[in-house]
């Protein structure tokens, strides 16, 4: 009888905007670091970030044009979709490299607007949703202070408390929670300190 294996698990671990070609991106799953990083044609990529030389963070060093990653401490280079090495600062470009030198790669798949990574390498893609998500990616807002304000709190208590100590700090007095005390209805923990 064949073992059942659960499903890899998939990790939102970056927004697709923050993975570039440019620099690369650290990121944890639990105790596991990871580096990612897009390649020469765009993929995200992932490996863990450790160079299998010294143990540098690969996260550290620079992506080459060629689209690999390079570690910062002795330059070895990587490819983010095996792992392999692929040089060696002073050696020959036709060495063959030994397979004992090889980082670990792991699986990615981008959707939604996420970065999404399994520490299975042989994990499925992610199924796909059937609903698309139109809220993903960066939008600047302009808002009044106190829109701003009143989107940052959910409690009403705290949002009316922060309000009126804006209110009096641009009137040169911090308020009194008497006052606030009187003007809103706060939870029983703070009437308590209110009435001190």
């Amino acid at each position: 009888m064949s073992e059942l294996k659960p499903p890899a698990a998939w990790w939102a671990v970056a927004r697709s905007e923050e993975v570039t070609g440019l620099k690369p991106l650290s990121a944890d799953i639990a105790d596991q670091p990871i580096v990612l990083w897009r390649d020469k044609q765009g993929v995200a990529r992932a490996l863990e970030d450790r160079c299998p030389h010294r143990r540098a963070p690969l996260s550290l060093g620079c992506i080459r044009a060629s689209g690999w990653i390079q570690c910062g401490y002795h330059g070895w280079t990587y490819d983010g979709e095996t792992g392999r090495l692929k040089e060696i600062p002073n050696l020959k470009d036709k060495q063959k490299f030994p397979p004992l030198y090889k980082a670990t790669a792991f699986a990615v798949h981008e959707c939604g607007g996420f970065v999404r990574v399994s520490l299975d390498s042989t994990a499925g893609p992610v199924a796909e949703q059937s609903a698309t998500m139109p809220l993903s990616g960066t939008v600047h807002v302009s808002l009044p202070h106190e829109q701003y304000i009143a989107a940052l709190f959910d409690d009403p208590w705290l949002r009316d408390f922060a309000l009126k100590s804006f209110e009096a700090s641009d009137r040169g007095r911090a308020p009194s929670s008497e006052r606030v005390a009187d003007s809103v209805c706060a939870p029983p923990s703070f009437r308590a300190v209110a009435s001190l």
